[in-house]
This record gives structure tokens, sequence and C-alpha cells, in this order.
């Protein structure tokens, strides 16, 4: 087991153990009846019980936590697990639109599924989640520029490591990536000290026994931060599930520079709900609260002269070291680079991510490391950091509203 995110950030209270009353929900799904064909066409491969990850078995959860009951469901690059609990929609706009566009999508494969319906059943936030989780896969496949077809399994004999995509069919991981949702933090500790070896934080990030690359939160985390929303969860589970994607792609332990890291997991978070994130706390939580407008702060950062360069950004190591503004600017440049310049943003993806000799992950001090960054970005973008530095400054104060 590797754990690679312990973060603290909006970490709720532990309540101690759970003593509520479970709530009481069909005991055989309602949208597939678990029946083949409506599984094949919501594209699942199995609603458990399975092989959650080498030594795990879904009852092995199950039981770790109690014995209470965990929905699974197995698409065609995640295993995912819930614990949450039925969701009442309400008056949030935002949500209500994103909700709306969500089950109707959802309604497509599971024609079970109506779009209108008030209360997000158990089940339907699996098949919620679960279609969330392969659209994020898609896109981050087609940011990266890469498809399905590109990670075979199959050594190709190649010994350029450019051209080495890794062992496996997913993003290179042999095994497909793995997520746990629970209610509660303490159901979520459970989980971590068993398998993870980890006390409780807010949220984790892991590789589990068997190289699969674990995200779990619990969605208490977003309620302590004021953040009661679906949309909210989502939004964090969007983020650590694409730090996931990106430790995991090409199955190399070369190690990921933190700014690329946290530029890519935010831009995903901010896709799926840009009002919360937990890196970047909003002033208020009342509807008419504006600071979670990334551009407009940071446009007055650049203005103000009071952004880090790229140059500090490739010493960063530690993410709970990070200040607000140090999270809007790597989501900013990641931005900028992504849409500005993708071929080569894919193609410095690809190259950060080569297998190095050795055990990088160990013998890499930060100095090397830096050094590495900034030889990658003479290679592959033809600039000095400094020279994509003002680039970056004048796209931002050209695109960005100002305050």
């Amino acid at each position: 087991m590797f754990c690679v995110s312990s973060v603290q950030h909006a970490l709720a209270q532990d309540k101690g153990p759970d003593t509520s009353t479970p709530e009481v929900f069909e005991a055989v799904d309602p949208y597939t009846k678990g029946k083949a064909e409506a599984l094949d066409r919501a594209g699942y491969v199995s609603m458990g019980p399975f092989l959650f990850s080498e030594g795990i078995q879904t009852k092995d959860i199950e039981e770790s936590l109690g014995g209470v009951r965990v929905l699974w469901v197995e698409t065609a690059h995640f295993k995912l697990g819930s614990l949450l609990q039925t969701y009442r929609r309400g008056t949030d706009d935002i949500e209500e639109k994103k909700l709306a566009d969500e089950l109707h999508r959802l309604s497509k494969k599971l024609p079970r599924v109506r779009p209108q319906v008030r209360e997000l059943d158990p089940w339907l936030r699996l098949h919620l989640y679960a279609q969330r989780l392969e659209e994020e896969y898609a896109d981050f496949e087609a940011r990266i520029g890469v498809t399905d077809a590109d990670f075979t399994g199959k050594p190709t004999g190649d010994l350029n490591p450019a051209n080495d995509m890794g062992p496996g069919r997913f993003l290179g991981c042999e095994m497909k990536f793995t997520v746990l949702l629970t209610e509660r933090n303490a159901q979520l500790g459970r989980f971590a000290r068993r398998w993870l070896k980890s006390g409780e934080t807010a949220w984790y990030v892991a590789q589990l026994d068997g190289r699969s690359w674990f995200f779990g939160v619990a969605a208490e985390v977003m309620q302590a931060a004021g953040a009661p929303l679906d949309s909210a969860l989502h939004a964090l589970v969007a983020t650590g599930v694409a730090e996931a994607f990106v430790y995991g792609f090409r199955a190399t332990k070369t190690k990921r520079p933190l700014w690329l890291l946290q530029g890519i997991s935010l831009a995903f978070g901010r896709k799926a709900e840009p009002r919360w994130c937990v890196f970047v706390p909003r002033d208020s939580e009342g509807p008419d609260d504006q600071t979670w407008l990334w551009e407009e702060r940071v446009n007055g950062l650049v203005t103000n002269k009071f952004v880090p360069a790229w140059d500090e950004m490739f010493a960063w190591t530690d993410p709970n070291k990070l200040e607000p503004r140090g999270h809007m600017t790597a989501w900013s440049r990641v931005a900028w680079l992504s849409e500005t310049d993708t071929p080569h943003f894919q193609k410095y993806v690809h190259a950060v991510t080569n297998r190095l000799e050795g055990d990088p992950q160990a013998a890499a001090s930060p100095e090397a490391e830096a050094e590495r960054q900034r030889k990658l970005f003479a290679d592959v973008f033809g600039k000095s950091p400094a020279e994509l530095d003002e680039a970056w400054r004048k796209w931002v104060r050209r695109k960005y509203p100002k305050k």
C-alpha cells in the first residue's frame, strides 16, 4: 500500500460511533432489477460481490465497517462502493440544472430513472456517481491525448521509456480505479485503518495492494465545511479521482510535479462544481458569495504581483503548505497550457511521467526534481519558465475579468 494523500483540509470532527438508525431502502437495485440486459445497457460489469483490489473482497469491506450494507457497482474503469444516504434536492438553481442534465443522461442508460425525481435514493446516487466517474475518465483521456486503445497491457518491446504506456489497460495500471464514498468520516476511517494503515484524515488518495489507485471520502467532510449540497461533494470526488488519475498515469513511480497535480485535479473539481473547493475556502456560505470566481481573483493577484513564479512552483512538495493563491495559480497555469497549447501540454504530461531508472520516488532530491522540470520546459515548450510565466501573465490580464 502506498498512500500519497492524507490532506487535513476541512476535516470534520469524529462524532464517535454512528448510532443513528440505518436507512431502509430496496434490497434489489430498482433501476436494473439485477437483469443482465439492464447491466449491459448501463455499461456495468457487475453490481457485486467482486474483488475490490488484491486481497480485498467487497464482503471484507462490509465486515470491516461493522456489517453495514454497501452498494457496489463495477464499470468499465472503476469499482465503486457507496454508503451515501438519500439526498433531497432543494432550491439551489445551479445544482438543480446540473442534476437535471445528469439524470437525463442517466435515464438514457437506465430507463427506470426519472429525471424529475426529487429524492435521490442510495441506489440512484450509486448510479449517478458511476456515471460521473466514467465521464471524468473519458474527459481525462481526452485532455491528456490518449484513448483506451493506447493501453494494451502488453509489452511493446520498445526500449524507449517515452513509448512505455504501462503494464495495464487502465491508464497504464493493471487494476481498475477504486472509489469508496461513505456518509460518515468514522466509516471511511475504519477502511483506512485496516487497508491503508492510516489515521483518519479528510480524504484518501492511495495505492492499494495490487496497485489499484484508490480514492475515498465521506459526505461529512463537505457538510462540516458548510457545503451540504451533493454538487459540493461531487467537486471533491472529481478533484480526488483526477489526482488518482495523474498518479496512476502510465503506472510509473516518477514524481509528479505538485503544481501540475493540483492544477489538473482542480480543473476537474471546478468543472463538477466551481463554487466549493476545500483548498480555497469561500468568504461566506451565502448564495451571494463571489469569492469562488477565481478568474477575477487570479487577475488581481497578477496585477499586484502576488503570484509565485513557475520556478518557485517547481520546488513545491507539500500540498498542506500551499496557500489558496498557490492553488488558484496552479489551476490557472494548467488551464492556460492545456487551452492555448494543447499538443505541447499533452507532450509535457507524457514527458514528466516518463519512467526513470532506479527508484525515482526515493532518489530525486527537490533540487534535482526542480531541475528536471526546468529542462522539460525547455525541451517541450522551447521556452524558459520565466518566458512562459510572462506569457501566462499577459493571458490572464487579457482574458480574465477584473474585480
